[in-house]
């Protein structure tokens, strides 16, 4: 190799050297992107859902509370189970 070559390969190196910073900076703005917009459509889906349920959860509670559905819901002979016991056999195939 003769020294007069070796300004045009330093240039050469750096043009690289420039261009793979370059991608790497397109590849993280991409990444970024699509984290944006991953993040957009997390947050429009838990406002449609919020939308959604939370009424229909506050209208569950009112109709319980208001037409004493308690026996419909379960809540029913609550206060006679200790929090951590399980459901007593005879109350569980009950028929009329």
């Amino acid at each position: 190799m003769d020294f007069t070559e070796v300004p045009e390969v330093i240039t050469l190196h750096f043009f690289e050297e420039d261009c793979s910073l370059l991608a790497l900076l397109l590849c993280d703005q991409a990444v970024r992107a699509l984290q944006e917009v991953e993040n957009l459509i997390a947050v429009v889906l838990e406002f449609v859902l919020d939308l959604f349920f939370v009424p229909l959860a506050e209208l569950v509670a009112i109709l319980v509370v208001t037409f004493g559905l308690f026996e419909v819901f379960g809540f029913l002979d609550v206060a006679e189970r200790s929090p951590g016991s399980t459901a007593r056999s005879n109350c569980i195939f009950v028929t009329d």
